[in-house]
């Protein structure tokens, strides 16, 4: 099974818009994982589907190398673009499966996966991976959204694949905890939080007026209130709270 969801497509062609995304330029998340990992000058750090090179590039001052790891050229490509407009130098870039790192074990102080991990097929391997590749004391940290804890019948995960077919699944925080316990890390840092959009915000870079849209729009007026609610997903005021979390952890 690939570790990933075909991806490739949606982001190839909206790769222009996340370049630009404020939210992923500048989220508190960004800002959050980067003290959360605690960077040190020596420091070797991969980040995992990098996309546009966001966290790539907040590390890159504060440690010796950076590699921005993504399954996507035309992301990658954006990201060097960034890059070599701020004039940041240690930064590399590689295109790959995170299923199959072509790292050798022990390689890097720090891996970072940022709002990512909801188009992996198979989080234990991408984890395994993230396991083997950092040194003993090595840090991972993780930042994606979760399913709220009253959302039993997976309205969250449903809406998000009307508007990004390659989203996979998001997953609830305690079920993030124990796949990181899991893979043999041990959990050091927790932080949640979450963050109000308008429906129309939400979409971007999908448009309310596209094929995505106009589905999402359907289903609202299809799904009864209270399913909705669970889900954060407040109807009448056409807006979602979306909640997130950093998991930093360390390689014993």
């Amino acid at each position: 099974m690939a570790l990933m969801s075909d991806f490739k497509e949606f982001f190839s062609k909206n790769a222009e818009a996340y370049a630009h995304s404020q939210s992923h330029k500048k989220g508190e998340d960004l800002q959050q994982l980067v003290e959360a990992v605690n960077p040190i000058s020596s420091d070797v750090a991969i980040d995992l589907a990098s996309g546009t090179g966001f966290t790539a590039m907040a590390l890159a001052p504060l440690v010796s190398k950076v590699v921005a790891y993504d399954g996507t050229e035309e992301m990658l490509q954006k990201a060097r673009e960034l890059a070599a407009e701020d004039k940041i130098q240690n930064l590399d870039f590689s295109v790959g499966d995170v299923a199959n790192l072509p790292y050798s074990d022990n390689t890097f102080d720090i891996a970072t996966c940022r709002r990512a991990a909801h188009h992996f097929t198979d989080k234990k391997k991408f984890l395994s991976e993230a396991f083997r590749v950092l040194k003993k004391g090595g840090r991972i940290g993780v930042v994606d959204m979760a399913v709220p804890e009253a959302d039993n019948n997976d309205i969250f995960n449903h809406i998000e694949i009307i508007r990004d077919h390659s989203h996979i699944a998001a997953e609830k925080l305690e079920t993030w905890k124990n796949l990181i316990g899991n893979a043999g890390f041990r959990i050091t840092k927790v932080i949640s939080s979450s963050e109000e959009y308008t429906l129309e915000r939400w979409l971007s870079p999908v448009k309310m007026d596209s094929k995505e849209g106009n589905e999402l729009q359907i289903y609202l007026k299809e799904t009864p209130d209270k399913l909705l609610i669970n889900g954060n997903i407040n109807r009448e005021e056409g807006t979602i709270l979306k909640e997130r979390f950093v998991i930093v952890a360390e390689k014993p």
